[in-house]
């Protein structure tokens, strides 16, 4: 940004960079936009590649999305490829005490390979209400070692991830999420959290680990969990909604679910209704879920992507 600055005329609105599609990036240094919302955008026919190594990473405390980019995490040794700037914007802290972040931390059509770090983090410096980050469209690798969505001082207020694969090649005890902030209807102007898991497939993600940690969460019925049509496979060691409820007074909707682990059967102590069956993943580690079971495929459950086209008679 030192080198680069946001043209002034842009200051104040959403700036996008514009990247060519199929063109190789390099960023190899954090990259703080500060209060400035950005969006970074390839090509959604021809994805444009970003090669993150070292120290690099993005930050912000106004909103960042990532839209139609390949991003290769091999060489990334820094904490995070998502994270919250260490210095927030002044004006955006609420009577509370946390500091606003209002638009959107967000990846949309990404493909993320061999990401051994936090997906996001807080950085552990600012007490902040993120109040929306998503994944949308996206398929994850990991080799998980960490937390993947870390607010270690912060309150997220809503999460989606919708139509995307989040994976891992390596099978731990480490959290999936961790949110550590002031429970949402505490935060001025806030009256309640919502995490939307739609469409979605998780793969070896918190494999012998509660799925979160969150106390301030956890049983709260301000909190409202929303799974639709969602495989958990040898995720939050078999027990996923029960260590993120707590208890039946959290709100949730649950449909067209399924759960399977470690090849022995699943089970759910509040979807009760889900699907507890072998999926049939074809090669899942090497990066191919294509579903076999037919249970599955006309439920229509897990990313689109591995599901055949829907006949519509």
């Amino acid at each position: 940004m030192t080198a680069n600055p946001i043209p002034a005329d842009k200051v104040g609105q959403e700036y996008i960079i514009e990247l060519v599609g199929g063109q190789e990036y390099t960023v190899s240094d954090a990259i703080d936009f500060g209060n400035q919302q950005v969006a970074i955008r390839g090509s959604k026919v021809n994805h444009a590649k970003i090669k993150m190594t070292g120290n690099a990473s993005f930050l912000t405390n106004n909103g960042l999305k990532l839209k139609f980019v390949d991003i290769d995490c091999t060489d990334l040794t820094a904490g995070a490829l998502l994270g919250t700037s260490t210095v927030p914007d002044a004006d955006s802290q609420v009577a509370s005490g946390e500091y606003v972040v209002a638009n959107p931390i967000m990846l949309q059509g990404c493909n993320v390979t061999n990401l051994s770090k936090k997906l996001f983090y807080d950085m552990n410096k600012v007490k902040y209400c993120i109040d929306y980050l998503g994944f949308s469209d996206c398929n994850i690798q990991m080799q998980q070692t960490d937390v993947l969505v870390h607010a270690a001082k912060s309150s997220i207020i809503r999460m989606d991830v919708v139509k995307s694969t989040l994976w891992s090649t390596t099978q731990v005890g480490k959290f999936f999420m961790q949110i550590s902030g002031q429970r949402p209807n505490k935060i001025t102007g806030r009256t309640g959290a919502e995490f939307n898991f739609l469409n979605a497939t998780f793969y070896n993600i918190a494999y012998n680990k509660d799925f979160v940690n969150w106390n301030n969460y956890r049983g709260q019925s301000c909190v409202f969990l929303n799974f639709q049509n969602t495989l958990f496979t040898n995720c939050g060691n078999n027990n996923i909604t029960d260590k993120m409820q707590g208890n039946a007074n959290m709100k949730h909707d649950y449909k067209n679910n399924a759960y399977w682990y470690n090849n022995a059967g699943g089970k759910d102590k509040y979807d009760n209704s889900a699907i507890f069956s072998d999926p049939q993943i074809a090669d899942p580690m090497n990066g191919d879920f294509t579903l076999s079971s037919i249970e599955h495929i006309a439920k229509r459950i897990g990313d689109p992507r591995w599901l055949p086209e829907e006949v519509i008679e």
